[in-house]
């Protein structure tokens, strides 16, 4: 009974497989030839048959694309398929496309739009593919977005004939290639002989030329794609340089592809550097060809850019498709496809495995791959959306064909590669410097002026803070202006989060102790009041822990580096916020703290002891508020010159700062040097008036003795002060209180909290 169940299971399971539901899976495709066109419609038969003999109900759609001009794969196919992709993210029911080949180097471009594949497949499965291919070619921020289906590299053909007929080698260093071809040239009288053709001309193919040409000039095996400061870069490019002179021209180093294919097919020609051509081509050309890796400035160093086909599925494929579409890549990358289609030679494998397999790499071919030092694109282009290939393109073209100078060449290429960024040096321009130094003098000459808080004729100036506050205050400032350090040299994602911390604490040590005498200064008793003025360090304390926790919440989405691409060269980084809404929430708190200081402002505008100084905290408020638009306002427009963007960012700082200084400290150094000799008169008529008791002025200074600084009659005591209690009802709305506050001159004798400080 039990083996009766199983039985009936498993044929069901096979009727649901056989019968069931059919899974259409849409593939795009591209080619240039009806021949190359015809070879990859087989892929159609070829799955089909298997999905036949596995009983798979999938059915394969293929659309393909020929293309008559290689350069409409470049662009046309490009924007094809990316806008195709652009579609099927948003869900749009025209677009019926599954699968899409498409030209590896476009893994950057097209991208995010596709399925990460990581963890569809097995480890080992992805692994058996050359992992350096794999990452440069298939990867997009870290996930798997694509599997190589075919691929070619750039060789060097070399003439079998010549070479035997004149005993010479196959090339290892481009010295070597230049000897044997002059040799070979003085002796051949055919005018239709090239010796070398360079392949440079106007089209990425030249681009990839150029790549592999400097790639091959490095300094040793395991050395990057070298810098334009390199001394390699240099010699790289002296050397090309010989080569066009010396062995070939200008017409021949700039011929296209189909110059190149024809001298192929002809044969006429001593070195030829073309693509690694497949069936039914290979057979013939290795009949009179030497296939060979490209020679390298030293012997050993060579380099090969790649080219091919990679199959990726979209990013939200319907999940009735996804294990449909899986099932076709797993058969169109499996290694026993590959090497079915390997050892045919119709097509190039880059499973590793394959090119050290005796049964089926036997030749020159082999050899090849097994050598091959494969340059994809340097990061500087790959990371680029723009067109900075063609001004690097165009750099170098410039030295090789009209006779641009070595330095004006480098400092071109350098413009176009190099990310700049603001620091010390003065090589590119002063700015940082001259901004390093009044930084500096600045914010030296701030804290330096904090003596004037404990001289004796300055002290009545700053009764309205506790000399503990006002320091704070003016390390408060002096922290915004030293926030711009940060901007100093690379952008890193540390940098990044540090600045807007030392921002938001150095606004906070500037407002919190100035909202701190506004609210203990609040017309009517309260416990708020009375609690934060006996608890000062704890409410400061308070609100830089608010800082901290809201700041903090930029690490759930922290910072990244975006580049800031110029036409004109001098490109540069700045700090791209990802959790925009941390930075939000931190605005609106700090629009919040100055809303509330405003209210309070608002409240206590005329009381009598204080109102001047509550008129000069105002100004630095609306400069304050004035400054996060205008922060906003530049967030948006984004400056293209990294040094504009960088005196912006000071200038801001310095408006801030300064602003800051000035309304809420420094006027008060002004007033204590202009009004000095008044004041001592007037100390001396408030003693002989007893309104200021002895013992009190060594120990304290009192809020209470605000009246002898800016007005010239002595403020009645408290105690006679009108309240402002008795002129509401005790209905009276919140709105009427405000307004009778508002009015108040004098302070309710129940408000009133000294706060005492250590004169020095």
């Amino acid at each position: 009974m039990k083996f009766n169940i199983c039985t009936f299971y498993v044929i069901i399971c096979y009727l649901i497989q056989c019968f069931g539901n059919e899974v259409v899976i849409n593939v795009l495709n591209y080619c240039f030839t009806e021949s190359e066109k015809y070879f990859k419609e087989m892929f159609k038969t070829e799955f089909e048959e298997y999905a036949k003999k596995n009983h798979l109900n999938i059915t394969l759609q293929l659309e393909t694309i020929i293309f008559t001009n290689p350069t409409d794969s470049y662009e046309y196919y490009k924007s094809l398929v990316e806008t195709s992709l652009r579609k099927s993210v948003n869900n749009d029911k025209n677009n019926k496309i599954d699968i899409y080949f498409y030209d590896l180097k476009f893994t950057n471009l097209y991208g995010s739009y596709l399925l990460d594949l990581k963890d569809e497949f097995p480890k080992a499965y992805i692994e058996m593919y050359d992992p350096k291919i794999i990452e440069e070619t298939c990867t997009y921020k870290e996930k798997l977005v694509g599997l190589p289906v075919s691929a070619t590299f750039e060789i060097l053909y070399s003439n079998k004939y010549l070479l035997s007929k004149y005993n010479k080698p196959i090339p290892k260093t481009w010295n070597e290639l230049i000897e044997i071809c002059k040799y070979i040239m003085e002796r051949e009288n055919d005018p239709e002989l090239i010796c070398y053709n360079g392949l440079f001309d106007d089209s990425k193919l030249g681009l990839y030329s150029i790549y592999e040409f400097i790639y091959s000039s490095r300094d040793s095996y395991n050395s990057t794609y070298p810098d334009p400061k390199d001394q390699s870069f240099v010699n790289s490019l002296k050397m090309l340089k010989k080569l066009k002179e010396e062995i070939a021209s200008d017409n021949i180093f700039r011929s296209n592809e189909n110059f190149t294919f024809s001298k192929l097919m002809d044969g006429k020609f001593i070195f030829l550097k073309y693509f690694l051509v497949s069936e039914p081509l290979i057979n013939m050309i290795q009949s009179f060809h030497h296939l060979s890796i490209l020679p390298g400035i030293n012997e050993g160093i060579s380099g090969t850019t790649v080219d091919g086909n990679n199959m990726g599925i979209i990013k939200n494929i319907a999940e009735n498709k996804k294990e449909a579409a899986l099932e076709v890549l797993k058969f169109f990358t499996s290694k026993e496809y590959q090497r079915n289609k390997f050892i045919l030679k119709k097509t190039i494998t880059v499973i590793k495995d394959l090119w050290y397999d005796e049964e089926v790499c036997k030749n020159e071919l082999c050899d090849v791959l097994k050598n091959s030092q494969i340059i994809i694109e340097p990061e500087f282009i790959k990371n680029r959306k723009d067109d900075a290939w063609k001004k690097y393109q165009s750099s170098i073209y410039q030295y090789l064909f009209e006779n641009q100078t070595m330095d004006e060449t480098l400092k071109q290429i350098y413009d176009v590669t190099k990310i700049y960024h603001i620091d010390l040096s003065t090589n590119n321009t002063y700015v940082g410097l001259i901004c390093f130094i009044y930084i500096i003098i600045v914010s030296v000459l701030m804290l330096l002026s904090l003596i004037f808080i404990f001289k004796e004729n300055f002290q009545p100036f700053f009764s309205f803070l506790p000399d503990d506050l006002w320091i704070i205050t003016v390390i408060g400032t002096v922290l915004i202006l030293c926030s711009q350090f940060f901007s100093y040299g690379p952008v890193s994602k540390l940098k990044c989060h540090l600045l807007p911390l030392s921002l938001s604490i150095g606004f906070t040590f500037n407002v919190c102790p100035i909202l701190y005498v506004l609210i203990i200064q609040f017309p009517e008793y309260n416990k708020i009041s009375k609690w934060v003025n006996n608890h000062r360090i704890l409410f400061l304390l308070f609100n830089i822990l608010i800082d901290i926790c809201l700041w903090s919440t930029l690490l759930i989405n922290p910072y990244t580096k975006e580049k800031i691409f110029n036409e004109n060269g001098e490109n540069f980084e700045i700090c791209k916020f990802n959790g925009e809404y941390s930075i939000i929430i931190m605005l609106i708190y700090k629009i919040v703290v100055m809303t509330l200081m405003l209210l309070l402002i608002f409240v206590e505008w005329n009381i009598s002891v204080i109102m001047y100084d509550l008129r000069f905290i105002v100004a630095a408020l609306y400069i304050d508020i004035l400054s996060i638009f205008i922060i906003y306002i530049f967030y948006l427009i984004k400056l293209k010159n990294y040094v504009l963007y960088f005196i912006f960012k000071i200038f801001i700082a310095t408006v801030v700062s300064l602003s800051n200084y000035i309304f809420l400290y420094g006027f008060r150094i002004l007033l204590g040097f202009t009004r000095k000799q008044n004041l001592k008169i007037q100390f001396i008529n408030n003693i002989n008036e007893n309104f200021i008791n002895s013992t009190n002025i060594n120990q304290s200074k009192s809020t209470n003795i605000h009246s002898s600084i800016y007005i010239s009659k002595t403020t009645q005591n408290s105690e006679e002060n009108e309240d402002p209690s008795s002129i509401m009802t005790s209905n009276s709305s919140f709105f009427r209180r405000m307004i009778n506050y508002h009015y108040s001159k004098e302070l309710s004798v129940t408000s009133t909290f000294n706060y005492t400080t250590t004169n020095n």
